[in-house]
């Protein structure tokens, strides 16, 4: 299982930077780098050109990169946030395809509940991972990218 997971999550850098990375700002790196201009790729984000910077600026600090030449005429993607933004695309893409392959999905029969796993009347089942070494392990990644 070790082998299928993204290095940050086995060696625990930068873990704390990663999980406060929002998909808002990978779209938002995709659309700069597509029109290459915060004012333009701002308000197909759905946000303020003022925003927009902010949130670009809080990314290249969170992961500690320049993604961006910011000149005059617009914006051009650094070596480093041409990778960002391939990346970001690919996250992206698969985000929403894990929705969409979601809503897809038979319903669940498992013997976990929502509400803090504890049985309730009315609480939904959800599937559990089972309990082999490394659905745990895989289980307990997940919660913690979700909940730090």
């Amino acid at each position: 299982m070790d082998a299928i997971m993204p290095r940050s999550f086995r060696s625990g850098a930068c873990m704390a930077n990663l999980a406060r990375i929002e998909f808002t700002s990978l779209k938002l790196v995709v659309v700069c780098a597509s029109v290459g201009s915060i004012t333009h790729a701002a308000p197909r984000c759905n946000m303020s050109t003022m925003c927009a910077s902010r949130r670009l600026q809080i990314l290249e600090e969170r992961l500690g990169l320049v993604l961006f030449y910011r000149r005059k005429s617009g914006l051009e993607l650094t070596a480093a946030g041409r990778v960002v933004a391939e990346h970001s695309l690919r996250i992206l893409y698969l985000l929403d395809e894990m929705v969409l392959s979601a809503k897809e999905a038979p319903q669940p029969i498992g013997e976990v509940f929502e509400n803090s796993g504890r049985a309730s009347r009315g609480a939904k089942k959800v599937p559990s991972l089972g309990t082999s070494p490394a659905a745990c392990s895989m289980e307990n990644s997940l919660q913690m990218s979700v909940y730090t």
